[in-house]
């Protein structure tokens, strides 16, 4: 069974993700910044940068502490009513018992940014119940799409399972058939891919509609063999934004 322990993420590490998200200014950054009431800080220097990041989490951490740790709480027993139903339906889709544990943490950030290295995976504290549900599904179907996708393909290396590889776009757009066909459907509340994906096209095919095709007709094993076929033969770079 996949078991997921939810946790406060220590402050000094939600600021680390924080400053490596606002080194440079681009619309990405310059979201993260404005959420955090941070727009000021790309004028500063790096030393002041960071004294500037530090102080407004901090500030920020303290007095929601004792919000977070509810959330925590809160969570934990969602996913425990959940997981059940959920792991299940992953054995379906993957044909496969999955026997792991993957921590869930509690933080400050609204991007969540999972690690595949320490199946762990950052939730933002102000998302609702059922967002949070579908982002702990989400990540978690990535986990388990790797560990058979890298007995499928050798030799992969950390990067591959990172933007802006072929092998992360292709977990990254697979992501919504496994979703909207399967059980899992019922947990969706946002669109589960990148939102740009829904209107990018191969050829004059909508992408999506492809790949659902796709998914469709094959098992899991090749669907992944199928999809690495066909957008090893494209400008894969051009999906990627």
């Amino acid at each position: 069974m996949i078991k997921v322990q939810f946790k406060l993420k220590p402050i000094d590490e939600q600021i680390e993700i924080v400053k490596s998200f606002l080194k440079e200014k681009d619309s990405f950054s310059s979201m993260i910044a404005g959420y955090f009431n941070l727009q000021d800080c790309f004028t500063l220097p790096t030393r002041q940068k960071n004294a500037l990041i530090k102080r407004t989490l901090t500030d920020l951490f303290n007095k929601n502490l004792d919000f977070m740790a509810e959330k925590v709480k809160e969570f934990q027993s969602i996913w425990d009513k959940n997981k059940n139903e959920i792991n299940a339906e992953l054995k379906n889709i993957f044909d496969k018992n999955f026997n792991f544990k993957c921590t869930a943490n509690i933080n400050l950030n609204p991007v969540c940014p999972r690690y595949l290295d320490t199946l762990s995976f950052d939730l933002n504290a102000w998302q609702n119940s059922d967002a949070m549900l579908e982002t702990c599904i989400h990540e978690i179907v990535h986990f388990c799409w790797f560990e058979v996708y890298k007995k499928q393909f050798k030799n992969l290396t950390d990067a591959d399972f990172n933007s802006p590889s072929l092998h992360w776009l292709i977990s990254e757009i697979a992501i919504d058939p496994i979703f909207k066909l399967s059980a899992l459907k019922k947990f969706v509340v946002y669109p589960p891919a990148y939102e740009y994906l829904y209107s990018e096209k191969i050829g004059k095919k909508n992408l999506m509609k492809v790949v659902s095709d796709f998914y469709k007709k094959h098992s899991l094993k090749d669907f992944q063999i199928e999809m690495y076929n066909l957008f090893s033969k494209l400008d894969y770079k051009q999906y990627i934004k």
